[in-house]
């Protein structure tokens, strides 16, 4: 269903639908139906949001001790390779042709692998925002996307279906909300909590 006209409804888009006519809704009833029925059920308790926030802390602290372990190996090879090419520098000096071709092709090579890890350590940012307080953000919404949903105008509306869901939502008065495709983040918490309900993740 769409809203449609000048007097704002929800009307039916099932083109062979017999009670096509009839079948207009009205946005105050469609929109509490769907606080009540949906997004009241969609939102996963406190104590999985908690289980989540913990898991996701601790790999994402262990995923950025192993980067900045991996900056430094990078920065310590960076030096290692500038001894390196101090050392084949000295040697050049008193090298054949033979031997000054093949220290050449060495040093290129060394710059070449120095260059590129120095743009990597130079780009490198271990944390833009500490990740406790990142989800903090992303969990609030988790938690409460009927209070977005109650608070915001239409572009708000559209980022919390955009959030939520997979796909559209039909919808008639007989059966009220058809099958629910949630998006993959609210879909994972559906599947932990192990309830019956109109979702589908």
């Amino acid at each position: 269903m769409t809203k449609s006209g000048k007097y704002p409804y929800y009307q039916c888009q099932n083109k062979n639908c017999p009670k096509k006519k009839l079948a207009n809704v009205s946005p105050q009833i469609l929109h509490k139906e769907f606080e009540t029925e949906v997004l009241n059920k969609i939102a996963p308790k406190e104590n999985l949001i908690a289980l989540a926030r913990a898991l996701a802390t601790r790999e994402y602290s262990n995923r950025n001790k192993a980067a900045c372990a991996n900056n430094e190996e990078k920065k310590k090879r960076i030096s290692a390779i500038e001894q390196e090419q101090s050392l084949i520098t000295d040697a050049y000096i008193s090298a054949n042709d033979v031997m000054k071709k093949a220290l050449n092709a060495k040093i290129n090579a060394l710059e070449s692998e120095r260059l590129s890890l120095q743009s990597e350590v130079d780009n490198f940012t271990p944390e833009l925002i500490p990740f406790d307080e990142a989800f903090g953000y992303v969990s609030d919404f988790i938690s409460r996307p009927i209070e977005a949903w109650k608070n915001g105008d239409y572009n708000i509306k559209q980022v919390v279906l955009n959030l939520c869901f997979r796909d559209k939502i039909s919808y008639n008065k007989e059966q009220k909300f058809g099958t629910i495709n949630l998006s993959p983040i609210f879909g994972l918490f559906n599947s932990f909590s192990g309830e019956n309900s109109l979702v589908v993740p």
